[in-house]
């Protein structure tokens, strides 16, 4: 009934496509200045997820809301049926019109698919499609609407830095043309000059090179030379010799004056002897000849010394001036490269600039779209809620869960004794038998004499029907009584029980007559000084109480107080009169 009585709501659905990489009709080298989608799968998980959240964001409702002027429409506010009349009421904000919607509104992803299903929930089957069909459609709107105003904006930058750079770039043109016809450089000569250069100072080079080797070989020469010593001039460079026959001739006639001169002293003669005398003046006159040589060669050496040196001073200033020159061009090149590539650089940011600005404004043009509807929200033909079978269903197997839960707490919180195993187990007691409930009314007829009808008295049970259930029930008590001290029977029992009305008197009657016709003899005494029963079963409803336990305790002879029954074996003494005060007594 509950569930009969709610508000039908009805769901409306349409099917949504995202492409991450939308088509690119000018193709595939051509990048969009503002980008529609993703490409990588991270990035591609985040823009799904980025597009449901859109789907059901402010901006959106809020599009919708002024759209169709939803904040005044009352029936769509209050959500109600088809034909309920709306109240007439002050409009809402457009804020809580929006959020109304936001929350009808929901999406749900298709698995392994790029398409999205936009679910929004109304109680008017037709206001739901409606208002469906209008979100998505605005949401498909805001799509392209927000990338073509970022693309404008770069459009607008782009046109602004393009014709900045255009002024750059013919500014970088006109530097570079002032700077050439400045330095009297040609874009062909440049190059040419720059290789002169570096062959001219790479042979200056090498000549002085060569200059400054020859130069240390002459003075090495001349060391040498300068070492000769003129009291033994015969000892002369290797190469000196090798070089002069007429230096080797001296060399030799002074060698053999001096060889002539030692034989001479090595015979005998002395010094003043004429053929010493002439070979000591041959060895001098030998000696100042090859000395006079010697130092005709240093001066030869000390001269082209000199001319080398000057030669090398020559060739090094040359080598330094080509070197200054060539030092002079790499400052211009480098102030000629420097203005080249600013202007290459220029040139180049003002084509892409250039390109860019033609693309974006194609492309803004075209109004490509990545997002797209496929299936247009339909009326639904049924509630989505409220759903009876589900309900019942549920509530089912609510009231089971509680039922089930009631009952486990009820046997829980139960603390009664209800088998003979709980007596045991929580008292320690022996169980001594089980006494079970009865209908006096469903004994029926016994097949006593006496009996024809109901029984006069259920406590008597055992004596008028021996037969039944409950007889055997307090024979089997009986024999577990008797078993209980076989050599030293018990000859007192107590029946009693912590409350009123629990049985005490049928159960007493029940043994006690068990136990009369097993052949024993018993006496019954009803020790209940409040609510006395015993002399009603024994005596009949009709007669006084009569005199009973209470009279015996007062010195009432004990004879007078007992009763025999109509049970063979067994006698009664009843409770007698109620005393007024039986705690006391």
């Amino acid at each position: 009934f509950w569930t009969m009585r709610q508000t039908k709501i009805y769901q409306a659905s349409a099917v949504v496509q995202f492409d991450p990489n939308p088509p690119r009709p000018l193709g595939g080298k051509v990048e969009s200045v503002v980008e529609i989608g993703s490409g990588a799968m991270w990035d591609t998980r985040e823009y799904y997820e980025t597009q449901y959240q859109i789907i059901q964001s402010r901006r959106v409702s809020l599009a919708v809301v002024r759209q169709l002027n939803l904040n005044s429409d009352w029936a769509f506010i209050s959500n109600l049926p088809k034909g309920v009349q709306a109240p007439d009421r002050e409009p809402l904000s457009e804020e809580d019109a929006a959020d109304i919607l936001r929350a009808r509104i929901s999406v749900e992803p298709v698995k392994q698919s790029r398409l999205a299903t936009v679910k929004f929930q109304d109680a008017n089957p037709e206001r739901a499609a409606e208002l469906l069909k209008q979100v998505v459609r605005t949401y498909k709107e805001q799509n392209v609407d927000i990338a073509l105003e970022s693309m404008d904006e770069a459009a607008r930058f782009l046109r602004t830095e393009h014709d900045k750079l255009k002024k750059e770039l013919e500014s970088s043109e006109m530097d570079l043309h002032n700077y050439k016809e400045k330095n009297n450089i040609l874009s062909v000569e440049f190059e040419d000059k720059s290789s002169l250069f570096r062959d001219q100072i790479t042979q200056l080079s090498n000549t002085l090179t060569s200059v400054r080797t020859k130069r240390e070989q002459v003075a090495a020469r001349r060391a040498q030379l300068a070492k000769v010593s003129g009291e033994d001039p015969a000892v002369l460079p290797a190469g000196e010799l090798l070089q002069s026959v007429f230096l080797q001739g001296l060399r030799t006639q002074y060698v053999q004056a001096t060889q002539d001169r030692d034989a001479l002293l090595n015979s005998g003669m002395g010094k003043n002897h004429p053929d010493v005398i002439a070979a000591t003046t041959r060895m001098e006159t030998s000696r100042a000849a090859l000395l006079g040589e010697v130092r005709n060669i240093q001066g030869a050496l000390d001269s082209e010394l000199a001319a080398i040196q000057r030669e090398e001073g020559g060739v090094a200033g040359l080598f330094e001036q080509s070197k200054k020159e060539a030092l002079d061009l790499n400052l211009l090149e480098i102030e000629y490269n420097r203005l080249k590539r600013s202007k290459e650089n220029t040139e180049k940011l003002y084509g892409v600039l250039l390109e860019r600005s033609t693309e974006s404004a194609l492309t803004s043009q075209m109004r490509m779209n990545n997002v797209s509807i496929v299936d247009e929200p339909m009326v639904p033909g049924g509630p989505i809620r409220p759903n009876l079978p589900l309900n019942v269903t549920g509530g089912a197997a609510m009231g089971l869960v509680i039922g089930a839960a009631a009952a486990m707490a009820r046997s829980m919180l139960d603390r009664t004794m209800k088998s003979p195993e709980d007596v045991e187990h929580v008292l320690g007691a022996t169980f001594l038998g089980l006494l079970p409930e009865f209908d006096p009314a469903a004994l029926g007829p016994g097949k006593s004499r006496r009996r024809r009808g109901a029984l006069r008295h259920p406590e008597l049970v055992v004596h008028e029907e021996p037969m039944s259930g409950v007889a055997e029930a307090s024979r089997s008590i009986r024999t577990s009584l008797m078993f209980m001290a076989p050599d030293k029977p018990m000859r007192t029992l107590l029946i009693t029980s912590a409350g009123p009305s629990e049985g005490k008197t049928t159960v007493a009657c029940c043994i006690a007559t068990a136990m009369a016709q097993a052949g024993k003899k018993v006496v019954l005494i009803d020790c209940d000084l409040r609510r006395p029963r015993v002399h009603r079963i024994f005596r009949g409803r009709g007669h006084d109480v009569g005199p009973g336990l209470t009279s015996a305790l007062l010195d009432e002879p004990l004879d007078n107080c007992v009763i025999t029954s109509e049970v063979p074996n067994l006698w009664v003494i009843p409770a007698g009169p109620i005393p007024p005060n039986p705690s006391e007594l």
